[in-house]
């Protein structure tokens, strides 16, 4: 008697260790955006551009993952510690490799936003049903069905500049100063006119920078002969956009189109500073080109030329 009522004291103890306290509560579906909303304006800033290489362990979390990342240094580092960036817009650069693709680049673009003059919902117009694009029928509120159309996240159609093979015509005219190192009053020296053509093929890397190679032909009225320039060609535009201030500098030689001509080729040098409005720019261009030719009148003795011409040129891009 004594062993069952040891085992029933024991059981007692077993259950009373295992209780689990369960809470329950009712709840009253009560819409808290009807009765309890804040509403704030919105301080909208000028469009801002930001470029960011994210690291592996952001892009583990995923493209959503890469783009709240960008977002949020774009705010942080350009958008004055705003809220929010609206109308976000992404040009995304990838680089294959063995197991897939990784993301290079992601240059983020919008407007920052900053939430201000909070307020109940009482005290804004959006209680109006009207502006709630609700239409009322009858004493009815009928839901007013508003159709959003999704944005394509297509960098032509925003007027960014797309990545690819690209080709540059430009044409330029205007002053051309020349001289020699030679005291022989023969050599030609002086003022003229100058005018240029010149065509570049090269890959646009990402929407700022351009790379290429190029030629064309230039003729110097002081020296009475056509050139031919041979050069790297570079372009950096200061925003992805296809209207965009930009620098441009051209680096090579230049020779004469005459074969059979004394003059050596030599040094070819072009910067300019410009403003491109979708395909087409306009810029200043400085030019320098420096050669060997003859400087006196019987042909005996060759002379080192600098011809510096400053003009506008005027660019197309396909």
């Amino acid at each position: 008697m004594r062993r069952y009522l040891v085992i029933t004291a024991f059981a007692g103890i077993l259950l009373s260790s295992c209780d689990t306290l369960t809470k329950t509560a009712r709840t009253a579906d009560i819409p808290s955006a009807q009765y309890n909303a804040t509403v704030a304006d919105l301080k909208v800033t000028d469009r801002i551009s930001y470029t960011m290489q994210p690291s592996k362990a952001v892009q583990r979390g995923g493209m959503s993952n890469v783009k709240q990342a960008a977002e949020s240094e774009a705010l942080e580092k350009k958008g004055g510690n705003a809220d929010i960036l609206l109308e976000p817009q992404f040009v995304i650069e990838k680089k294959r490799t063995l197991f897939g693709s990784k993301v290079k680049s992601i240059t983020v673009s919008g407007r920052p936003a900053t939430y201000t003059n909070f307020r109940s919902l009482d005290d804004s117009v959006w209680v109006n049903p009207v502006f709630r694009g609700v239409k009322v029928r009858n004493g009815y509120n009928v839901p007013k069905t508003v159709s959003h159309r999704q944005q394509v996240s297509d960098a032509i159609s925003y007027g960014m500049r797309r990545t690819g093979f690209a080709a540059y015509l430009n044409l330029s005219g205007g002053y051309a100063d020349i001289e020699n190192n030679s005291d022989d009053i023969y050599g030609h020296e002086g003022d003229s006119g100058f005018g240029e053509a010149l065509l570049s093929f090269g890959y646009q890397l990402d929407p700022h920078w351009y790379v290429g190679i190029g030629s064309g032909v230039n003729y110097n009225g002081e020296l009475e002969g056509f050139f031919v320039p041979i050069f790297a060609h570079g372009r950096y535009s200061f925003s992805p956009y296809k209207n965009s201030l930009f620098v441009d500098c051209k680096i090579g030689k230049s020779c004469e189109i005459n074969l059979d001509s004394d003059i050596d080729p030599g040094l070819y040098v072009s910067p300019s500073i410009g403003y491109s409005f979708g395909w087409f720019d306009i810029a200043l261009q400085y030019t320098l080109q420096k050669f060997d030719g003859y400087t006196d009148y019987n042909y005996r003795e060759k002379g080192g030329y600098k011809a510096e011409h400053v003009g506008i040129s005027l660019g197309f891009r396909f």
